[in-house]
């Protein structure tokens, strides 16, 4: 949601939005709110992503661990490539939170 105005990135972190993949928004839990976003956005819906046996996300970074963390609560992604930097923060996160199924 990085191509989102201002404005409008802070009203869906208001209602808890941390992450975006293939065009679809999550929550830190992996869950994906309905906003009028979707109605303006060409892109697979979630439960259809979700059946792609193979999904590889590529996430890199400290400060974008919580959202590599809420894009695989989501369990859409199969594989994901990440650096030095932010897979010890991803491990944290995944040990005081332990992951549930969707």
């Amino acid at each position: 949601h990085d191509a989102l105005g201002p404005g409008e990135q802070a009203a869906l972190g208001r209602r808890g939005v941390v992450a975006e993949i293939a065009g679809r928004l999550f929550d830190a839990d992996g869950n994906a709110p309905t906003t009028g976003l979707v109605q303006r956005v060409l892109a697979i819906p979630v439960e259809q992503l979700r059946k792609v046996p193979e999904v590889i996300a590529l996430g890199y970074a400290g400060p974008k661990a919580a959202a590599i963390d809420a894009v695989l609560r989501a369990g859409v992604v199969t594989t994901l490539v990440t650096d030095a930097e932010a897979a010890p923060l991803l491990l944290e996160l995944a040990e005081r939170r332990p992951p549930t199924d969707h």
